[in-house]
């Protein structure tokens, strides 16, 4: 009898157990490896997207028709997923053999006309293969800057959607003083575009910039013309910490499941977001899986949302691959100094207008303070031709209506703590109690 009154405690107790398990994951989020698109709540509220393809290494080396994959569902999809521009993040090849740079250009060729694109060299793709397949008519009309001329492994050039104006700046592995200041000079030339950076080695798996301290695997002192080879961290204080319009930079080179980003502001205070994403290992351990990075951006230009997505598989890879983050608003000129036109009315207090701080744009807004009084003369407004009302002779003004300001917050459930409260503190102490109970309940049938 003792032991048929334990075992419904220990019963108790694994229940108990058992439904705090579940209310919790349900309260936090259960973590999942592939789902298909039915299984997952669709983006719907976005202007445009971004694509990044990572390092296609063993992909294009071992598994060519997933490379053909990869690029057909890019084509396939431009429309339904409002893709407006295509990344390549290097490590095209593996092996740099020319039956890979065949399959690398007769996929990626897919391309051409159908959605722009750029690409950067990784340490697995020598450089003269790189430049000779891509050194084409048909890409290089795409770019308006070169580090060296007819060489397409250091490119920039100008991109404009959902009225913000971008710059594409991709520079090559283990980019060297000079690209830098290249670089440089572009951005200083386009100081109200949004920049975005892809280079195929910057950042490691835990959000670190790349030093040899952190991986073995960051740019070393093999090879640019120059003698100079920079690695991550030197990149981001020669060059990207420097500048408050750089917004993103996009790179690979490390192996990694998911898509990784982190923040770090630069000497302006402003929000860089850097991406690694490269699923060379993902490829390599259960065969290519045509990963994309795909980075929706809502219409009010306020978010961003990334999803990884297997082309192969036809399943999006890894709940912690699938995430939000708020961007500041696109406001790239400054006006300051506005200078009234004097065109104030009797219905209007007139218009300002301002030159941007920083370039030749103007801007003219509706000038602040009183309407202006009706001029009258001879009984009738001398602007506007209203008749003098007969019962007083004082000038009339407008009266500006204005709303009170609507709490934005109103009616939105609580943030923080206190949306855990019920779902996960509330099972824990059920779960205590029982835990409490189970033990008195044995030491009672112990003592008889």
């Amino acid at each position: 009898m003792k032991r048929m009154k334990r075992a419904v405690c220990l019963i108790c107790m694994l229940a108990a157990f058992a439904a705090l398990l579940t209310v919790t994951a349900g309260a936090l989020g259960s973590a999942w490896v592939w789902a298909d698109p039915s299984e997952k709540e669709p983006i719907t509220d976005y202007a445009y997207t971004f694509v990044a393809v990572g390092d296609t290494q063993i992909v294009c080396e071992s598994y060519p028709e997933h490379m053909a994959t990869l690029y057909d569902w890019i084509v396939n999809h431009v429309e339904s997923k409002k893709i407006a521009y295509v990344f390549g993040l290097g490590d095209i090849t593996n092996r740099t053999t020319n039956t890979e740079w065949e399959v690398a250009k007769r996929e990626i060729a897919k391309l051409d006309g159908v959605v722009p694109y750029s690409l950067v060299r990784g340490n697995h793709d020598k450089s003269n293969a790189f430049n000779k397949v891509f050194g084409t008519d048909t890409y290089m009309s795409q770019f308006e800057g070169f580090f060296e001329e007819g060489k397409p492994d250091n490119t920039w050039r100008t991109f404009s959607v959902a009225g913000v104006d971008y710059l594409f700046i991709n520079m090559d592995y283990g980019a060297s003083d000079a690209i830098l200041e290249w670089a440089g000079k572009a951005i200083e030339a386009h100081p109200h575009h949004r920049v975005i950076i892809c280079t195929h080695a910057y950042m490691h798996r835990n959000g670190v910039r790349l030093t040899a301290a952190v991986s073995t695997v960051s740019p070393n002192q093999k090879g640019l013309t120059d003698g100079s080879v920079n690695n991550g961290q030197q990149m981001w204080t020669k060059l990207f910490s420097k500048y408050e319009n750089i917004f993103m930079v996009l790179s690979g080179h490390v192996s990694t499941d998911n898509v990784e980003m982190s923040e770090a502001k630069g000497v302006h205070g402003n929000t860089v977001y850097q991406f690694l994403i490269d699923p060379q290992g993902l490829d390599a351990d259960i065969g290519a899986m045509g990963m994309v990075a795909i980075l929706y951006f809502s219409e009010d230009g306020k978010t961003v949302t990334v999803e990884q997505y297997s082309t192969v598989r036809e399943k999006y890879y890894r709940s912690t691959s699938q995430f939000s983050f708020e961007i500041p608003e696109y406001a790239p000129h400054s006006f300051t100094n506005y200078v009234s036109d004097g065109n104030a009315t009797c219905l209007s207090a007139g218009t300002e207008t301002a030159k941007c701080d920083g370039c030749d744009k103007t801007e003219t807004r509706d000038a602040a303070g009183e309407l202006a009084a009706h001029n009258y003369a001879g009984g009738v407004c001398s602007v506007c031709g209203a008749v003098e009302p007969a019962a007083s002779t004082e000038a009339v003004t407008g009266e500006i209506q204005t709303e009170a300001p609507v709490d934005s917050t109103e009616g939105k459930p609580s943030e923080g703590v206190g949306k855990w409260i019920l779902p996960v503190l509330l099972p824990s102490a059920l779960f205590l109690c029982a835990v409490i109970v189970g033990y008195l309940l044995g030491k009672k049938y112990k003592r008889k």
